[in-house]
């Protein structure tokens, strides 16, 4: 089972308590996991380009679903502990927020994700 220092999922911040650093695992883990690789744009990351999200279809080029779903595929599909990922959908409102849900097969098991993209164009 994985484990991971735990990171507050609205600023960032490691999650300090008592003043000792405190952990992620399991299923919590997984999910921080992908939230952060999902936060990387690819190629800022300069020891490997290849890893993060592809923002091509997000921001830059204006929103495209479908190739926001594509680049979220392959973004998660990175991740050495992914077997598929199965479906990606992105769920946009009216105020230009996007949340992508996804289903992941880890070890066999189907398990869903939801992750926020924050704005898009």
């Amino acid at each position: 089972m994985s484990r991971d220092l735990m990171y507050d999922d609205k600023t960032g911040d490691l999650v300090i308590q008592n003043g000792r650093p405190q952990f992620v695992q399991g299923e919590d883990e997984m999910s921080q996991a992908f939230a952060s690789r999902l936060m990387i744009k690819q190629g800022s990351f300069e020891l490997n380009p290849d890893i993060g999200l592809s923002w091509s279809g997000l921001l830059s080029d204006g929103f495209s679903k479908e190739i926001a779903e594509e680049n979220i595929t392959e973004c998660l599909e990175q991740d050495a502990r992914v077997d598929s990922v199965n479906n990606v959908s992105i769920e946009v409102d009216e105020n230009h927020h996007a949340i992508a849900h996804t289903q992941i097969v880890i070890a066999g098991q189907l398990q869903t994700y939801e992750n926020d993209l924050g704005e898009v164009d």
